[in-house]
Formats: C-alpha cells, sequence, structure tokens
C-alpha cells in the first residue's frame, strides 16, 4: 500500500462497461450525495455501451468500501482515450476531528497501450480487509455465494450482464435456469403490458392434464370444440404442446385500475412446474429431466427456485419472489388459493416465473431507498393490481380447462358409477381411489414376476424331460409315464399363465379407471369450492333477513318514543322550534331508514315464493325513487327512456327487485369506473319499457368487455380484480325462476362494444 503497510487481504472488482472521465470522478465520484445517474435519469439518457438507465442515484454507495477495508484504489478508463485514470484512498487519513476536505484527493494519469485505446473498464481494488478470517470461511463464502447469484436474473432474458467472481482458488457457480427446464413445465404462461391493453397467453403441455388422455384427447376436442373457440383456446397438433389459448384485455376493462397512472410497458412469463411422482417418472424416462437423479433432487431444486421475482434491467428488485419473506414471496397472491382458490389455481411452491421491467419504460415505478421494495404510490399499485389481475384470468383459463376435461371423463364414465350404501367423502373416496390403484398396480407387478418364475419352471421341466428322455438307463414304460407326468405339469402350467394374464389385465383396467375416477372426484371438489362462495352470500343474506325484522322492531319502538318525547316536552316545557325540528329530523330519517329496509323485504324468504301482480311502470319509478339519492351522490342521471310505457306481469316482485338493483350496482361501479379515468363525460343509466313485454337496460359507460361478453351471465366471471362474479348470475337464475330470460344484444357502442340487456317477460305478461 502507499503508507508503506503490508495489505492483509484484497478485493478486486472489474467490469467493461463505460469508463469515467476527470469531471465525473471529481463532481461525482468524489463529491458525496452527488451523482450522474439522478441527472441521466431525469432526462431519461441511456448509458451508451448497454442502452438502459443507470441503478442507483443516491451517491453514497461508494462509502460503503471502508466497511470492507481500510484502503482503496480505481483504475478507469473511457472508450477512445489514450489515457486510464486512477485515484487512491487510505480511510485511515479520515479518523479523528478531520473533515472531508482537509485530506487531499490525486487523480493520476497513466498512458496505455494503442491496442488497449478502444477499450472502456473500471477496476476497483479494497485492500487491507477487515473481518479477513469472515472470507476464509466455506459457510461464509457460501452466503456470500447465494447472496450475490440473487442480483442478476438466472432466466435467459438478457445476455448483457454477466458475473465471474473467485474467492481464493475457488470459482462462484452462479446458475442460470435452463429453457429446456421451463419449457418442461406442464404449463406456462406469458403476459405483456401494452399502453392500453394487457395480452396474456398461455401453453398447456398434455401432462396438465394427467398421464394416461393421449388417446382421449382428441375426443375430448371435437366434443367441446365450440366452448374451446369461443374461449380462444386452440388445440395443437404439432410441437410438446396440446392447448394454447390468448387474450387481449383493454385496460379499461380492468376494474379497480386508474388509468392516469400507468406503470409503463413490461413483460413477465409464468411456469407451472407438477412435483407428481409418476409425472416426474414419465419425463425422465423421455430425458427430460436426465439432470435430476431422483424426485427429491426435483422437487429441491423446484422449491429453490419456486417464487415470481422482479428485475429491471436484468437486475432484480427485492424482495419480491425471496423465499423467507413473508410479504414479498408471494406477491401475486396464490397462497390464498388454499383458502378461497380452486384447486387448479396456481400455487406458491410450484410456479418459477418473473417480471421483466426496464429503467426507461418503468420510471415511475420507484424503489425505496433501501432497495427493498417499490414505493408504495398509485403507479406501484396499478402494476400489482395488473399483475394480479393477470393472474385472475390465467387461473380462470386453468379451470375452464380442467372443469371441461371433467365433465368430459364424468360424461364418459357416467354408466360405471358404483354405489353404496354410506358413500365415503369425495377427500376419502379420491385417496381411496389412487391407493387402490397404487395396491393393484404393486400386485399386477408381484403377479407378472411369479408369471416369469411360472415360464422359467416350465421350461425347466422341459428341458429335464429331454435329458431323461435320452437316458439309457430309463425304461420305455418309464419314459412314457415321465412323460405323461410332465405334460400335465405344462397343462397347469399353462393353465396358471392364462390365470396371471387375466389378473394383469384386471389390474390394468383398474389402473385406467383410476384417471377417470380421480377427474370425477376433482370436478366435485371444483363444485364444492363453488358451492362455498354462494354459501358465503347466502350466509349474509340469512343475516340481513334476521337483521332486518329486530330493525323493524327498533325503528318502530324509537318511533314511539319519540313522539313520547315530543308530548312529555310540549307537555311541561315551552314550544322550542329548535327541538321541535330535532324531534321532525329524528323521525324523518327513522322514516328514510324503515324505506331502506322495506326494499329489502320482497327479496326473503317468506315472500320470495308469492307471485303477484306487477306494474312496469310502477316497479321501475320505485326503483329510480329508492336510487335517487345514492345516485345524485355519484352524479348518476337516472333516465326512464318511455316514461308512459307499461305493461303488467304475473312475478315475483322481490325477484325484479332484484333484477333491477343488480343492474344499477353494476353500472354504478363501471360508469364510476370509466369517469374517473376519462373514459366518459356523464354518467347515464338508462330503463325502456316495451309495451310489447321487453325491458332494455343500458347505461353510458364503456360497455362489456369483449374478453368475457360471451360468458358474463356464468358464474365466477368478472373483470374485477375482488369481484364475485356472480351479480348476473343471479339475476339469469331469478329471472330463469320465474319464467323470464335475459341477453345481451348485438348492438354496439362507439368504444365497438356490447353494451345493452333485453329483459324477456313476455312468458309472464298479464293480458288486459
Amino acid at each position: 500500500m502507499g503508507n508503506g503497510k503490508i495489505a492483509k487481504g484484497k478485493i478486486e472488482i472489474r467490469d467493461n462497461r463505460n469508463g469515467m472521465d476527470l469531471e465525473r470522478i471529481k463532481k461525482g465520484w468524489l463529491t458525496i450525495s452527488r451523482s450522474i445517474k439522478r441527472k441521466m435519469k431525469e432526462n431519461d439518457e441511456l448509458t451508451p455501451k448497454f442502452n438502459r438507465l443507470p441503478l442507483g442515484d443516491k451517491g453514497l454507495g461508494r462509502l460503503s468500501a471502508q466497511r470492507l477495508g481500510n484502503f482503496f484504489s480505481v483504475v478507469t478508463k473511457q472508450e477512445g482515450t489514450k489515457e486510464e485514470l486512477s485515484v487512491d484512498i487510505d480511510w485511515s487519513l479520515f479518523q479523528g476531528d478531520v473533515t472531508l476536505s482537509q485530506v487531499d484527493i490525486h487523480v493520476e494519469t497513466n498512458s496505455v497501450s494503442d491496442k488497449n485505446t478502444k477499450k472502456s473498464y473500471t477496476k476497483i481494488t479494497i485492500l487491507d480487509l477487515k473481518n479477513l478470517d469472515d472470507w476464509r470461511s466455506n459457510k461464509y463464502i457460501d452466503e456470500f455465494e447465494k447472496n450475490l447469484s440473487k442480483i442478476v436474473s438466472p432466466f435467459d432474458i438478457s445476455k448483457k450482464f454477466i458475473i465471474k467472481a473467485k474467492v481464493g482458488q475457488r470459482d462462484l457457480e452462479f446458475p442460470e435456469i435452463e429453457n429446456q427446464m421451463l419449457k418442461s413445465a406442464p404449463a406456462n404462461y406469458e403476459l405483456i403490458l401494452h399502453k392500453e391493453s394487457l395480452e396474456i397467453k398461455g401453453a398447456y403441455r398434455i401432462e396438465f392434464f394427467g398421464l394416461n388422455i393421449k388417446d382421449r384427447l382428441q375426443e375430448f376436442v371435437e366434443l367441446y370444440k365450440d366452448k374451446l373457440q369461443i374461449n380462444s383456446i386452440e388445440y395443437l397438433t404439432e410441437g410438446n404442446f396440446v392447448f394454447k389459448f390468448t387474450k387481449n384485455i383493454m385496460l379499461c376493462d380492468i376494474g379497480n385500475l386508474n388509468l392516469e397512472y400507468h406503470p409503463g410497458i413490461f413483460t413477465g412469463k409464468l411456469f407451472d412446474f407438477s412435483l407428481d411422482a409418476k409425472l416426474f417418472k414419465k419425463l425422465s424416462n423421455i430425458g427430460i429431466y436426465q439432470n435430476y437423479e431422483n424426485l427429491s433432487e426435483f422437487r429441491k431444486y423446484i422449491k429453490e427456485n419456486a417464487g415470481v421475482k422482479i428485475y429491471r434491467d436484468n437486475f432484480r428488485v427485492f424482495p419480491y419472489g425471496e423465499k423467507g419473506h413473508t410479504m414479498g414471496f408471494d406477491w401475486l397472491g396464490f397462497s390464498e388459493s388454499f383458502t378461497s382458490g380452486k384447486y387448479t389455481d396456481l400455487k406458491s411452491g410450484n410456479v418459477v416465473g418473473y417480471i421483466k421491467l426496464t429503467g426507461l419504460e418503468n420510471k415511475k415505478l420507484k424503489e425505496l431507498t433501501s432497495r427493498e421494495g417499490l414505493i408504495d404510490d398509485y403507479y406501484s399499485r396499478a402494476f400489482f393490481n395488473i399483475c394480479r389481475f393477470a393472474v385472475k384470468e390465467i387461473n380462470e383459463n386453468r379451470n375452464l380447462l380442467n372443469t371441461m376435461y371433467a365433465s368430459y371423463m364424468k360424461e364418459k364414465n357416467a354408466s360405471k358409477e358404483a354405489q353404496s350404501d354410506q358413500l365415503p367423502s369425495h377427500q376419502e373416496a379420491k385417496q381411496d381411489i389412487i391407493e387402490a390403484a397404487e395396491n393393484s398396480s404393486n400386485v399386477a407387478n408381484e403377479v407378472s414376476e411369479y408369471k416369469e418364475q411360472v415360464l422359467n419352471i416350465t421350461q425347466d421341466i422341459e428341458k429335464t424331460r429331454n435329458r431323461l428322455m435320452l437316458s439309457k438307463n430309463i425304461t420305455k414304460e418309464q419314459r412314457d409315464d415321465i412323460a405323461d407326468l410332465i405334460n400335465e405339469i405344462k397343462n397347469k402350467a399353462t393353465k396358471i399363465e392364462d390365470l396371471f394374464n387375466s389378473v394383469i389385465n384386471s389390474f390394468q383396467k383398474i389402473e385406467k379407471i383410476k384417471g377417470s375416477a380421480v377427474s370425477l372426484v376433482e370436478q366435485i371438489e371444483l363444485s364444492m369450492s363453488q358451492v362455498q362462495e354462494v354459501m358465503e352470500l347466502a350466509g349474509l343474506g340469512i343475516t340481513a333477513e334476521s337483521l332486518t325484522h329486530e330493525l323493524y322492531t327498533l325503528i318502530n319502538n324509537s318511533k314511539s318514543d319519540i313522539q313520547n318525547s315530543r308530548k312529555y316536552f310540549n307537555k311541561y316545557y315551552e314550544v322550542d322550534d329548535q327541538m321541535e325540528f330535532y324531534f321532525q329530523s329524528i323521525t324523518v330519517r327513522l322514516d328514510s331508514l324503515r324505506k331502506q329496509i322495506t326494499h329489502l323485504s320482497p327479496g326473503f324468504k317468506s315472500v320470495r315464493t308469492k307471485k303477484q301482480t306487477i306494474g312496469l311502470k310502477q316497479l321501475v319509478e320505485e326503483h329510480f325513487t329508492f336510487y335517487k339519492d345514492r345516485a345524485n351522490r355519484s352524479e348518476i342521471n337516472l333516465i326512464n327512456v318511455n316514461p308512459d310505457g307499461d305493461f303488467s306481469i304475473y312475478a315475483n316482485k322481490g325477484s325484479m327487485i332484484q333484477v333491477l338493483d343488480n343492474l344499477f350496482s353494476n353500472s354504478e361501479y363501471w360508469l364510476n369506473h370509466a369517469y374517473d379515468n376519462k373514459l366518459i363525460e356523464e354518467k347515464n343509466f338508462f330503463i325502456e319499457v316495451s309495451p310489447n313485454g321487453f325491458i332494455y337496460v343500458w347505461d353510458s359507460g364503456i360497455g362489456i368487455s369483449r374478453n368475457i361478453e360471451e360468458r358474463i351471465f356464468e358464474p365466477f366471471i368478472t373483470s374485477r380484480l375482488e369481484g364475485r362474479g356472480l351479480g348476473l348470475y343471479i339475476i339469469t337464475r331469478l329471472l330463469l325462476n320465474n319464467g323470464c330470460t335475459i341477453r345481451l344484444m348485438e348492438v354496439k357502442n362507439n368504444k365497438g362494444n356490447k353494451y345493452k340487456m333485453e329483459i324477456d317477460l313476455t312468458n309472464v305478461l298479464v293480458e288486459g
């Protein structure tokens, strides 16, 4: 070292990037809390060599070097220059009562050879290391290697930045995730955020559905080709994948998303792996998992790499996807599937993936100064909402495919369903089926072994007979007796062999049935998970019904108390206008509350089965009157297109009220969403009563997303991130129960979306 001391240990860091000139060293590198990177970011100035925005802009990172060693040296050169610059810093000079300006730092200039003129580089050397014993510990080096490997992406998303490191004689390893490994995932997905839309792509291998479906696949596709086509799912006859899909969703169709805060264009990929033992064995046999000695090693590999990481210009943004981090690891909410999701949903322990950001496109997504996450603001919330919405859409697609295939298997095996006096639970049945099939498979293998043994014994007997026949010590009579005995043994062996073949065939049938039976049980599991959501709503309904009766009693008692209080006050005290105002105000509020509760009552069990004659003109007027204050608060105009239009129907009034309520609530949400995002100028809700038995309902919003327009009346279909997707489905069921229907008309608005609902009440018209 320059002070004559003997250095103990050295850290050397080199790169072949841009290098620094004298001005950058003085004004940027040697000036605390001043960073040229900050100015580059403000001006969207990219680095000349790799065209990216620089990372870090606080101008403090260089000070961390003093924690590693006592002496610091920098040698740097820019491309096209014939000189390199060097700076030496002895941190011991800054100890004690010394200001930074009192320590002289010299920048030296050294000439380079002509062959190095075109090169650019920076080399940092840290000498006289602190905590030198740590660098001699394998445990410490292992941890250093692990942490260093997290900095850059192990995926093949960019080969521009490569890390090579060595500690002593040990070369550190930074494993990459091989493309062949990723392509072996039973399902993979890609999301691409554009300026105005979100594009989601997916591809499924045959293993996504199970092990033994190849022979059934063509029949399945033929049976469900229309539904596959409606949902943009394409059947592939060549390559490793059997299905693929593409969804293009306009950002304005995504609920809970403020379009003003676009996070910038980005891409991402998710790979969903199966940890099933039989699938691993199958893929190992065809060479896909040949790098793994056994299932445990493969599962360990997936576990170590599980999680969806975020990278900006190929550098990791922590803590997203970080194992062991409570909030960061499952930032996309995969674990919610264990409580409220479907069994087909993506699971955090099975998914390996990444989101790829760039400094320029995603500059609005700012990181905390600790580099431990994105700053919580409107841009980051929009980013997270979009990513979680993409996962929701992916799960819906997975669920759709599994549901269709489970339905196909159910229809195919309907005639084979068996019944017993006491049926086990679906979980027990599934486990019993799997265990029985596995046991039968084991027995079949044992039977096959016994069969081989019988064949060997038969062959040995034949050989013995031939040798005996050639023996000169045996008479002809004895030969004949032996021949008869051996033939009898051979006949019995043949029967045993036939019996073994029959047993093996039976066990093979059991193995085939297992797949169908498990699919059926999984369909039951899916149905039960959907029923659970409906039961939650039913529970709320029961609570609301009970609460309504209690509120009626409380309101009536309160009104009675108010009347008695008024009489008492007027009797014993002078008339007070202010007190009278309070009495009237409380009475009006109680009447208003009773009105709200009265609106709920027709939908309760005690009256919802009753039918009566209902005038549509009066029903619509009551609906507008009830929602008038709420609509005014949201600045929604309620417009009765044909106020004189009228006809009567014979139906349940509570159901009809619920239908109009749900339609208004749905419009209210999307009108507010469109208006807040400046997609519309005014919020209008329209109802038109046609004298011929039809009602038309629409609004001035952006219309129904083309992505779901064919399925909006199915359960659990929604474009809202937190929505249940049951509102329009409930409307459909309520109308069907009354002999009526609803449809989305073909007419489109100026956004190119369908938007108008037609309710057909012709079957319940009251003549005259």
